[in-house]
């Protein structure tokens, strides 16, 4: 759960080389989001990040994309970003959005 993102933050933050971080089916909430930006900012070889199955709202989900826009990750390269079945309302609507504010693809 979100309670304890903390620990799987620092955990990862220590892997310099990270790749792909799975964190579906956990009951991750919007609480989470904080960790996981920091993640995204400071693990410049992120590629994937699954987090489906979980309890982020569009809040969350707009916090995440944003950070992952502005990382200092390398942006020739992509971020796989998995949040579909979510406690989203309309994610035809939230795509939309991202598009039109973000570098994002469907």
């Amino acid at each position: 759960t979100s309670v304890g993102m903390s620990v799987i933050s620092e955990l990862c933050l220590k892997c310099p080389s990270l790749r792909v971080l799975k964190l579906f089916k956990n009951r991750l909430d919007d609480a989470a989001v904080s960790s996981l930006t920091e993640i995204f900012d400071r693990s410049t070889t992120l590629r994937e990040v699954h987090l489906s199955h979980n309890e982020f709202t569009e809040k969350g989900i707009t916090q995440m994309v944003e950070a992952a826009t502005f990382s200092k990750r390398d942006a020739s390269q992509p971020l796989w970003l998995r949040v579909e079945n979510n406690k989203v309302t309309s994610q035809a609507d939230l795509l939309e959005t991202l598009e039109r504010q973000y570098a994002v693809c469907p």
